[in-house]
């Protein structure tokens, strides 16, 4: 009997100790608590995160079109947006700007001609603060350029870029190698007039783009052509006196808000405000309408998307610029 209960306590003595669950995960785990609040955050996280995309997402496809719009900005510059929802939902901006009003100016891009790549990226937002101008648009086609993501695309403010046409600001022409005359251009004289693709005046400010859309009063896409998928798009007109200049924003990109037009819709739409030449500028995320607002601060007055973010401005090579008088207070 006493060998046996020798050998029991030898037993209960080898056999190890038996710890409750939660004892055991403090001994395993000296510091479970800390990692449990860390899991815990990480989930509420990511529940944030999920939940601000869900609402942005909602938000993006179901935001309500903005109320039509026509206002004088400046003396001799007047806005409109026209708002459409046949033949999709689309937003038009249009900037009427009377070349024959006193205080009418126009300022590209200035670059330099003595430098392979003569501009400097910047915003359209940040191209009128620096010259204080009072309305601005994107202008056109540009290199080295890519648009990945936020996180990888080119140029960023500064970054060295040029223009696929003929460039000129105040006199100085920076981009004009034989090529480049394939591309149509804008050309505005010192004294403000303003035509297409040939001047009689030394070249003062010159802004291409990449085709014309109506020539003497034609849709030049009528019959298709171009680009057929709706896209957002930017373009200047002259009416047929050429007293008038008119810069086109479509938004686009934007699904039930703004989807964009066609080369074809978009000449339709120039031609009906009375364009009588047109020329396709920059559009795609590139487009940008900028006033100058109170203090001096910029207004986008378009709706911008770049690596599909809404109201994103991208960082552009050129612009085309507009100086007026502010109107005389009531």
């Amino acid at each position: 009997m006493e060998g046996a209960r020798a050998c029991e306590c030898s037993i209960r003595l080898s056999l190890p100790r038996v710890l409750p669950l939660k004892q055991t995960v403090k001994t395993v785990f000296p510091r479970w608590r800390i990692i449990r609040r860390v899991v815990t955050f990480l989930l509420a996280t990511v529940g944030v995160a999920l939940g601000g995309f869900g609402a942005w997402y909602v938000w993006f496809t179901h935001r309500s079109q903005p109320t039509p719009e026509q206002r004088q900005l400046f003396e001799g510059v007047s806005y409109t947006r026209d708002v459409r929802i046949f033949p999709r939902p689309v937003i038009i901006h249009v900037v009427s700007i009377d070349l024959r009003c006193r205080g009418i100016s126009f300022l590209v891009t200035p670059g330099n001609p003595g430098q392979k790549l003569p501009l400097r990226g910047q915003t359209t937002a940040e191209f009128l603060s620096n010259n204080s101008l009072q309305v601005a648009v994107n202008g056109d086609y540009f290199y080295p350029f890519h648009s990945d993501s936020i996180f990888s695309y080119y140029p960023h403010s500064g970054d060295p870029v040029t223009v696929e046409g003929i460039g000129a600001s105040d006199g100085t022409i920076y981009s004009n190698q034989t090529y480049k005359s394939k591309f149509p251009t804008l050309y505005i004289s010192k004294n403000n007039s303003a035509t297409f693709n040939r001047t009689r005046y030394p070249i003062y400010n010159a802004i291409s783009g990449l085709c014309m859309l109506v020539k003497d009063g034609n849709n030049l896409y009528s019959n298709g052509g171009g680009t057929s998928k709706p896209e957002p798009n930017t373009a200047v007109a002259l009416d047929r006196k050429g007293s008038k200049l008119m810069i086109f924003v479509v938004d686009g990109r934007q699904s039930n808000f703004s989807g964009g037009v066609t080369f074809k819709e978009f000449a339709d739409i120039i031609r009906s405000y009375g364009g009588w030449s047109a020329m396709d500028l920059d559009g795609g995320g590139s487009e940008t309408l900028v006033a100058q607002g109170v203090g001096g601060v910029p207004i986008t007055l378009n709706y911008p998307i770049d690596c599909r973010i809404p109201g994103r401005e991208r960082v552009v090579a050129n612009h085309l610029g507009v100086r007026a008088l502010k109107l005389p207070r009531p």
